[in-house]
């Protein structure tokens, strides 16, 4: 047996075992992964050895945390922004899709080991996967609240999946920031290409890096026919404008400002079905880095971090 081993930082390091890479994301000195810039720095590091030929046949992205894969970006870099010109939030969002479309660009199995939650860059990490491995867990949830936060997914989220699950199911998940999807509904959805039981996921990741093929979700014909209607132009259209009206209204009563952002995430949403792919990503880097520098976005951040401080101090008194 061949073992190798590197380490690129404090989050990221990346075992080799036989030809199969396990890259594996552990915060040290933290309960749960984010997607910072120094992670993706880190990430980056170490696409510089799995690209080279023959370093290995197939790759596994897993977490070391307990009950969590990613939890999201750093809301302090969304902060952050907050004071940056916007050229330079754009040039952030095209940094994150750049390393990601190197992970795509692999010429080998790409599996994402997903347990607990996978949210916001998380998820658009393992969009560009080319196999997403999810346990059956009930705490194993998927999903894009970027929205929460008074912007869009910026790492291509928003472009990507329309193009795996259709633009009904993609717009439900994304203009639905406080409901991720379950394991199994991610499932039936397309989402997830496999489910398994929690002690199976290790075994199961690394069978499919060594390339078997993933037990898909096969709906039946009547399941065909409802997805073919909603993805008609008109009723798709429609549906994600209610949406994107609703979820405005609800961010206003929370804020007491207009929260440009779901209107915004659906015209984004909409132009990948229509843009060819690097237009519609310069779309999505653009709308991005315009509303992270909105007023609803610094309040709905505000509001982010009073209720962690708020949770700490609760939890500390309890």
């Amino acid at each position: 047996m061949q073992i190798q081993n590197f380490t690129f930082g404090q989050t990221v390091s990346l075992r080799v075992v036989d030809g199969i890479a396990i890259l594996i994301f552990d915060k040290q000195n933290s309960r749960v992964n984010l997607l910072s810039a120094e992670v993706l720095s880190e990430l980056a590091a170490a696409l510089d050895h799995l690209e080279k030929p023959g370093f290995c046949r197939g790759l596994v992205f897993s977490s070391g945390k307990e009950n969590s894969f990613i939890a999201g970006a750093d809301i302090n870099e969304i902060r952050l922004a907050q004071s940056q010109p916007q050229d330079v939030v754009y040039a952030a969002c095209d940094d994150g899709k750049a390393v990601f479309e190197r992970i795509a660009a692999l010429p080998y199995p790409t599996v994402a080991a997903m347990h607990g939650r996978c949210l916001g860059g998380g998820t658009e990490l393992a969009l560009v996967c080319k196999i997403r491995l999810m346990t059956e867990a009930k705490a194993s949830l998927i999903g894009l609240p970027e929205l929460a936060l008074g912007v869009i997914p910026g790492w291509g989220g928003c472009v990507r999946l329309p193009k795996l699950v259709g633009f009904a199911a993609a717009s439900a998940l994304i203009l639905s920031p406080f409901k991720p999807w379950s394991a199994r509904k991610a499932w039936r959805k397309g989402l997830v290409c496999e489910l398994v039981p929690e002690r199976r996921l290790k075994a199961r990741s690394l069978e499919l890096a060594q390339g078997a093929r993933p037990r898909r979700y096969r709906p039946g014909n009547l399941e065909r026919c409802l997805r073919a209607a909603t993805e008609d132009g008109v009723a798709a259209g429609f549906c994600i404008r209610a949406r994107a009206f609703l979820l405005s209204t609800l961010m206003r009563l929370k804020t007491g400002i207009r929260c440009p952002a779901p209107a915004a995430a659906a015209q984004v949403i909409s132009a990948s079905t229509r843009l060819p792919e690097k237009a519609a990503f310069k779309f999505e880097s653009a709308t991005f880095a315009e509303l992270s520098r909105s007023k609803a976005c610094a309040r709905l951040v505000e509001l982010f971090f009073k209720a962690q401080a708020a949770k700490k101090e609760k939890a500390a008194k309890g």
